[in-house]
């Protein structure tokens, strides 16, 4: 199985791009899982609503600032390319 899943996601192909992205978007939801019972002895469930307004206004605030570059970067030809997409990305969200 493991000579299986490494001949399918061989580096710098776009299935690799793919597992990248997906692993990354799965540690963050796994995190946000184990840290909600934490947070919900800690703060009332109006803190979770304000919370939540900040969270969907940010994420589009994000994703209009970066344009997106931040999704290329995985896919990208090149490691010189990359550097310049997260230069790009960085660029614009530091710069509103």
């Amino acid at each position: 199985m493991k000579k299986f899943l490494r001949n399918l996601v061989t580096p710098g192909s776009f299935a690799s791009g793919i597992a990248m992205l997906t692993s990354g978007a799965g540690l963050g939801q796994l995190f946000l899982f184990l840290s909600s019972p934490i947070l919900m002895r800690l703060y009332p469930p109006a803190v979770f609503g304000e919370l939540a307004i900040l969270i969907s206004f940010t994420s589009i605030v994000a994703i209009i600032v970066t344009l997106r570059f931040e999704a290329a970067i995985p896919i990208s030809d090149n490691d010189h390319t990359a550097h310049e997409l997260i230069f790009i990305a960085l660029f614009f969200a530091t710069s509103f």
